[in-house]
């Protein structure tokens, strides 16, 4: 029978004659429920109920099945009161998540996220309405990336988890604590049967295909890159996926033909893991959603010993005339207090079963418990042992134990051949199994010495060898991971590879190639052959070459020496062998020019064979371009003042010869002042400065 209780106090009693008039409670998948009843003025606790004080509670033989507060009342013309109350899931509306980023890795990833938000919930929310995580057995497969901004943190839950992963949501109380669950699977199946002609009272169906799509366009983070300046671009599958962006069902077409739906991703950013989750969402979202309503007598009301069905639970369905003959999840019970035989199940509106095998029987399956392992290296054992216990003690699973003379059964239900998920124990081995006593066995320990399981948590593993394709070490579960090797005597380390590299402290670095942005070291070694390549803007691979008898840059197709420091010197040559420029002892030879430009640009001095130029910036281009002119010039034309130096200059000469003989003829001048006639040329000089040529 049941109980309603007002802060402890009966509220409705049919067996104590403590009445309320219509109570209806209503307990949904995933959501708080609801609990409604009208109240008379005469009842004692009449004045009693606090809106969004008191706290509510429902009771099915003595055992808590729904809790929450009331949020409404309104009395009529007579004073009859009417109340709503909604369930304690409501209390995560209380509270908001501030703006967040999380990138979480591993097996603890979802739980570690969702530990986090009841962590900023129970900051701000009284004791009386805080959550701990419980049971969690949903894992995001590689990184968890989620944002949070504002949201009220039930909403946050529902559309970061329940809607991108699924799963299924249930409050426990465990100890006076409250704890929120969360199950990739339904956590447990019904011990009775609903039959047709026996306790099957009413049926309805609804068969729904509005989201039914056969082929998928999916989208993953922005890029910076743009086709279009006005439009945004995002990652696609082509790049792993043949060229194509579509992403097909082909079961799903050759039934219904292409039907195409575009679906973003915007934490996903490579295109393996955006395939990866296009898939997953095309086998779903081709699928039919297949919902029951029925109106069925629970055995428990008439034989105590009868297990109940509880919301979440899964229960066999077996209608000749109607067809059926499957297991369906309980996703919302509405539950008529006063009246309990007119309760009405609403069953699987979240099992999907697929539009190519609709006829098929819906198949019974539970995910094997995952080992949720939040926090850093230190409390990895200690999150696993705190999931496994939440799981083991919760009684989600419920169970029945058969003892047989050679081995022993816990399974889901008491008849064997029934019996979806069971562990079996005998001389061979231990297993579990999520499709019946005869396996298969995804979870064992046998005989051989073999370990069969998705993951295994230890604080210590030896071996004397760890075969597979990924070690992965480090990451959000446990901290920075650090990778050591030991020489024979087990204590001299050989090397060590953590979060800032590879050091190598003893023995040699083997391979046929390194590659590497940087190579940073005291002496790089190379054979009596050995070189240095790199690719050069041309894509043509350069190499430096090192050996006796010097250093050697050129081109690898060619082999051709383009830079050359040997003991004579330095040598810059072109493709063909010409030598350009070298430094020989204290000479420098060049072919062609020499430039010397001024640190701002606007000036610079050009060194050429028989001729120094000056030249001066005159006017800078809209582009940036400067216009240079030139201002002087020394040239060795001996016809001109016929001492061996001509100088020319748009501006007047200040050419100091105190430091230098001037020769006319055989005659030569040191600090001259005065003028001379030189080829024909009146030129005047002032204490050696020859100041005009006329």
């Amino acid at each position: 029978m049941f109980t309603i209780k007002c802060d402890g106090h009966v509220l409705f009693d049919l067996k104590r004659h403590i009445v309320l008039t219509s109570p209806k409670l209503c307990m949904e998948e995933n959501a708080a429920g609801s609990l409604e009843f009208d109240i008379d003025p005469e009842h004692p606790l009449y004045d009693s109920i606090k809106p969004m004080v008191s706290e509510i509670t429902v009771y099915q033989d003595g055992d808590e099945i729904w809790s929450g507060r009331p949020i409404e009342q309104k009395d009529n013309f007579w004073g009859m009161r009417s109340v709503y109350c909604e369930g304690e899931l409501s209390y995560l509306c209380d509270t908001i998540q501030p703006p967040s980023e999380s990138h979480l890795t591993g097996t603890s990833n979802v739980r570690q996220w969702l530990s986090d938000r009841l962590a900023v919930h129970n900051s701000k929310a009284p004791p009386d309405k805080q959550f701990l995580v419980g049971a969690v057995t949903v894992v995001e497969s590689g990184t968890l990336y989620r944002y949070t901004n504002y949201e009220n943190t039930l909403e946050c839950i529902n559309e970061k988890l329940i809607k991108s992963l699924g799963g299924h949501l249930r409050v426990r109380k465990e100890n006076g604590k409250r704890y929120l669950d969360y199950y990739q699977d339904y956590p447990g199946t019904a011990d009775q049967t609903i039959r047709f002609g026996l306790n099957l009272l009413e049926y309805s169906k609804t068969l729904t295909m509005a989201d039914i799509a056969t082929v998928c366009v999916p989208l993953g983070a922005r890029q910076e890159e743009k086709d279009f300046e006005a439009l945004e671009k995002y990652l696609d599958v082509s790049s792993v996926n043949g060229g194509s962006i579509y992403v097909e069902n082909s079961a799903g077409v050759s039934g219904f033909g292409r039907i195409i739906k575009v679906v973003h991703w915007d934490d996903v950013t490579t295109a393996s893991a955006l395939l990866s989750k296009a898939r997953t969402w095309l086998n779903d979202a081709q699928y039919e959603g297949l919902a029951l309503e029925v109106k069925a007598l629970d055995f428990h009301l008439v034989d105590n010993d009868t297990p109940c069905i509880k919301l979440l639970d899964k229960v066999l369905i077996i209608s000749e005339p109607h067809g059926l003959n499957k297991w369906f999840p309980v996703t919302k019970m509405d539950i008529p207090l006063d009246n309990p035989a007119g309760m009405i199940f609403t069953l699987g509106v979240s099992s999907r079963e697929p539009i190519t095998t609709s006829t098929q029987s819906l198949r019974s399956s539970v995910g094997s418990i995952s080992e949720s392992l939040p926090g850093m290296e230190s409390s990895i054992l200690k999150q696993a042992t705190q999931n496994a216990t939440a799981l083991i003690t919760s009684g989600a699973l419920g169970g029945h134990v058969v003892v047989l003379p050679d081995e022993i059964y816990i399974t889901d239900s008491a008849n064997l051949n029934s019996a979806k998920k069971v562990w079996r124990w005998n001389l061979k081995g231990l297993g579990y199994s999520s499709t019946g006593i005869n396996g298969s066995f995804g979870t064992a320990m046998t005989m051989d010495g073999s370990i069969v399981a998705d993951r295994i948590t230890t604080g210590k593993l030896s071996a004397n060898r760890i075969s597979g394709g990924t070690l992965k070490l480090g990451g959000s579960a446990n901290g920075n991971g650090t990778l050591y090797m030991y020489g024979a005597d087990g204590k001299t380390e050989i090397g060590h590879w953590d979060k800032d590299g590879l050091v190598v402290s003893k023995g040699t670095i083997k391979g046929t190639k390194i590659e590497s942005a940087t190579i940073n070291t005291p002496n790089i070694y190379l054979g009596s052959s050995g070189y240095i390549s790199f690719s050069g803007n041309s894509g043509i691979e350069e190499r430096f070459y090192i050996d006796s008898s010097g250093i050697w840059m050129g081109k690898a197709d060619d082999f051709s020496k383009l830079l050359s420091i040997t003991k004579r010197g330095l040598f810059v040559t072109t493709q063909d062998g010409t030598i350009t420029t070298s430094v020989v002892g204290n000479r420098i030879t060049t072919r062609g020019a020499v430039t010397v430009t001024s640190e701002d640009y606007e000036k610079y001095t050009e060194m050429k064979e028989g001729a120094i130029s000056f030249y001066e910036a005159t006017s800078v281009s809209p582009g940036g371009v400067e216009t240079y002119e030139k201002m002087g010039e020394i040239t060795t034309d001996l016809s001109y003042f016929g001492f061996g130096i001509v100088i020319k200059s748009s501006n007047p000469l200040h050419i100091k010869t105190s430091a230098v003989k001037v020769y006319s003829g055989s005659t030569a001048y040191t600090g001259y002042s005065g003028t001379m006639t030189i080829n024909s040329k009146s030129c005047r000089f002032v204490k050696g400065f020859l100041v005009s040529v006329t």
